[in-house]
């Protein structure tokens, strides 16, 4: 029983830790389109923008076609996502 219930206990730490980097992704990727960063835009990210952080304005926007598709995600299970979490 005892393995069981530690079971359980990571099922819940795994979907409070997924809740909150997710929460993070979309605060991250909300500033992006805010700042007006996105491709066109008045603030477009280029590439000497980031070289610093040594990754491209493309690997950028990767992460947010990222976090588009978590968020698809995070709207179907959400429910079952904010049941299991136990960090609120």
């Amino acid at each position: 029983m005892a393995n069981k219930q530690q079971y359980a206990e990571k099922a819940r730490s795994m979907a409070a830790i997924f809740a909150n980097l997710a929460d993070d992704l979309m605060g991250w990727r909300n500033a992006f389109f805010d700042r007006g960063y996105g491709g066109a835009a008045i603030n477009e990210l280029v590439d000497g923008d980031v070289a610093g952080a040594g990754v491209t304005a493309a690997d950028v926007s990767g992460m947010i076609s990222f976090a588009d598709a978590l968020e698809a995600f995070w709207v179907a299970n959400r429910g079952y996502i904010s049941k299991m979490r136990n960090d609120l």
